[in-house]
């Protein structure tokens, strides 16, 4: 009888352990996602656009840059990724930054990516060949328009715009029948990791 009084006791304390420690019912944390690939560093003026792609099981990401070529997590400025790509705003035009990026998940963070380096340029203006002849952004009177000459002024007056905003961290969507995303102009500022969509394919052309 006593033996059996033991087994009882034996149990509820086995009981009470399991329900105090879980009952051994909760799934443990996924391991940590792997190192991000396809790293890259796209210098604007002021700010960079960093992007990389994340490993499956992977829910968030952090950079991490400086100015020197060592940069690590540790003595890195840590940024949260909220977008694709992440703009990295605030920089000195001129120099040198180094970014790392690692990936998130429950599990913790992965091993950091190798630095990529990218140095923030003033755009100017003048690299455009054709921006003389774009009478709608600037009319200095002498361009033809659509119909007939457009008088001086007769723009969007957009240079005093462009010398204070510069677009950072925003997100523009084209609907069109085609847009060539290779384009000079337009490759350096597209979304990367195929964000384009055809509609009509399914593809991401």
């Amino acid at each position: 009888m006593k033996k059996f009084r033991y087994s009882i006791l034996l149990v509820v304390l086995t009981s009470w352990l399991l329900v105090a420690c879980g009952g051994g019912s909760s799934s443990p944390p996924p391991p940590p996602p792997s190192v991000p690939t396809g790293v890259s560093a796209v210098a604007k003026d002021g700010y960079v656009l960093v992007d990389a792609t994340l490993a499956t099981g992977a829910t968030g990401a952090n950079v991490y840059f400086g100015t020197t070529a060592g940069v690590t997590t540790v003595t890195g400025t840590k940024v949260i990724v909220g977008s694709s790509p992440q703009a990295i705003t605030g920089l000195a035009n001129g120099q040198t930054y180094y970014f790392l990026v690692t990936a998130l998940n429950a599990g913790g963070g992965s091993t950091a990516t190798t630095a990529v380096s990218a140095v923030p340029q003033t755009t100017s203006l003048t690299g455009d060949p054709l921006y003389g002849d774009q009478w709608h952004l600037k009319s200095t009177g002498t361009q033809t328009g659509a119909v007939t000459t457009a008088a001086i002024g007769e723009d969007l007056n957009v240079e005093p715009v462009w010398a204070t905003n510069k677009g950072t961290g925003v997100r523009v969507a084209v609907v069109d029948d085609g847009l060539e995303i290779g384009h000079e102009d337009l490759a350096s500022n597209m979304a990367a990791n195929d964000q384009s969509y055809n509609y009509v394919t399914g593809s991401n052309d």
